[in-house]
């Protein structure tokens, strides 16, 4: 089914935030982990991954999918509005493990006992499995679940045990832990300047609505929201007096824009999530930034308000989790380098719009002089 490959300096195997469930056939493993699925879906979109030890088929002989196979097909695909299934022949490839459980918050893993990830433990009656896990597996346990209200036996590790029908402490615990892990994860701010700035026919980060350049603008109100940032310049833009009293970030991928300026943002911190706004949103303060925080949810890929226009993602003024780096890569392979496209196709919390104007996009000197005649008129 999946091959066993962990890979040096990784974490996790499918997901980071997957959870295995382990033990020996008849514990009870599949009725806990549903009952648990069942009182999270409301607020987490889950995967579910089972391990069979077991040769098991999942297609019909008389259905074409299964003729396909028979007549040499290593995978077919069917799907319909609704629904969609992929059955393969052999292992699954461990970059696929990747990419395929991308746009789920969170994974639980039933089985798989040599992994060695996150665990919990359903233990027998003799709490014989625990000397079926190997040591690097068995390091990786966090929990108990056994059929008595207290430990029979002395465990190995000193972690938390739940008596098996205590279904909501379990699940309260497995949310808690999955918190926990997303709390760890640093929070950083782009500003993206580095854009050749056609239309305007001028630096767009250096135009000034409210005493200073709209970048400096832009980077000191995240700075005040208590995100440290950077600001997003291409190579040589910007004397050396200018960029002194700012942490730069170069774009490294060059003809990208926006895209490119992100991807180098999250190849100098790939742990960390980016608040990232443009440098030509003159009418963003420090309200709407703040409301995007408050309301991020960091299990999704972004969060990103909705366009009052088009009711599509604003990519430019959205909270980049680690986990899209992969996807943004993804969507370079294919070749699209529009930040859009890949909010609208991923896992991305949609907020409602603050009001019609913050996210007031200036891009050439008309709406340039237009803007900052209303702020200096205050007719905002």
């Amino acid at each position: 089914m999946f091959k066993g490959l962990k890979a040096k300096g990784h974490s996790y195997q499918f997901h980071p935030l997957e959870l295995g469930f382990v033990g020996y056939s008849g514990v009870g493993k599949t009725t806990l982990l549903t009952q648990i699925i069942a009182l999270l879906k409301d607020d987490w979109k889950l995967a579910f991954v089972k391990h069979d030890a077991h040769r098991f088929e999942v297609d019909k002989e008389d259905k074409d999918s299964f003729r396909a196979t028979e007549a040499g097909a290593s995978s077919s695909f069917i799907s319909n509005a609704e629904h969609f299934a992929w059955m393969a022949q052999g292992s699954l490839p461990y970059f696929s493990q990747r990419s395929i459980f991308l746009d789920y918050d969170a994974l639980l893993i039933e089985g798989h006992k040599a992994l060695a990830i996150d665990k919990v433990v359903v233990l027998d009656r003799d709490y014989s499995v625990l000397n079926a896990l190997p040591d690097e597996s068995l390091a990786t346990v966090l929990a108990y679940v056994g059929e008595a209200q207290e430990p029979q036996k002395s465990l190995p590790l000193n972690r938390p045990y739940f008596q098996r029908d205590d279904i909501a402490g379990i699940a309260q615990w497995v949310e808690e832990h999955w918190q926990a892990k997303l709390n760890l994860r640093p929070m950083k701010g782009l500003v993206l300047a580095g854009g050749l700035s056609t239309r305007m026919g001028e630096d767009k980060g250096r135009l000034r609505y409210h005493n200073k350049p709209q970048a400096i603008q832009a980077f000191e109100t995240l700075e005040a929201l208590g995100v440290s940032s950077y600001l997003s310049l291409r190579d040589g833009q910007w004397t050396s007096d200018e960029r002194a009293d700012y942490p730069i970030i170069e774009d490294q991928f060059k003809n990208l824009g926006p895209m490119g300026g992100i991807l180098s943002a999250m190849n100098e911190d790939p742990q960390a999530a980016w608040v990232v706004i443009a440098c030509d949103l003159p009418l963003l303060g420090k309200a709407p930034l703040e409301q995007l925080l408050q309301n991020r949810q960091a299990q999704k890929l972004a969060t990103a308000y909705r366009s009052s226009s088009d009711n599509l993602p604003e990519p430019l003024c959205a909270i980049y989790e680690p986990n899209i780096r992969l996807r943004l890569f993804e969507a370079l392979g294919l070749g699209l380098s529009c930040p859009r496209k890949v909010l609208i196709n991923s896992n991305t919390l949609l907020l409602e719009p603050y009001d019609d104007r913050a996210l007031t996009n200036v891009n050439t000197a008309e709406e340039y002089r237009n803007i900052r005649s209303m702020i200096e008129e205050n007719t905002l």
